[in-house]
């Protein structure tokens, strides 16, 4: 062995060591680093996840709520979705109810104004 290699072979056994010990700390570092960061973004993922799940069943509700009563494509939706629904039928309903004060003079005096009109239009 030549003397330089000698000299060589001394400075990388005495800064070596420490070199190496320092390359491998900074290595354990930026793993713990980037470890903890993944683990930061893969939680922040999983709460984006949760937050859209939440935010979509709201729109389902309120699809199912408003839709149908704010716009006559969804009024159109709700009729095709429940078909046995049975529509109102609004004939015959008044017509069993008794008759208040303000109807029964309502009609006698529509009756008097019809024989006047049959009296003036036979003379």
């Amino acid at each position: 062995m030549t003397f330089a290699q000698a000299v060589r072979q001394f400075f990388r056994e005495l800064f070596g060591s420490r070199m190496t010990e320092h390359l491998l700390s900074e290595n354990a570092f930026t793993v713990t680093t980037y470890e903890s960061r993944i683990n930061d973004l893969k939680q922040q993922l999983a709460d984006l996840k949760l937050d859209k799940q939440l935010l979509q069943v709201k729109i389902a509700q309120l699809e199912q709520a408003v839709l149908p009563y704010a716009s006559r494509a969804g009024a159109d939706l709700a009729r095709l979705a429940t078909p046995g629904s049975p529509k109102p039928v609004f004939t015959g309903q008044f017509e069993d109810t008794p008759k208040t004060s303000w109807q029964k003079a309502q009609e006698e005096f529509e009756a008097l104004e019809n024989e006047s009109a049959a009296k003036t239009a036979g003379v």
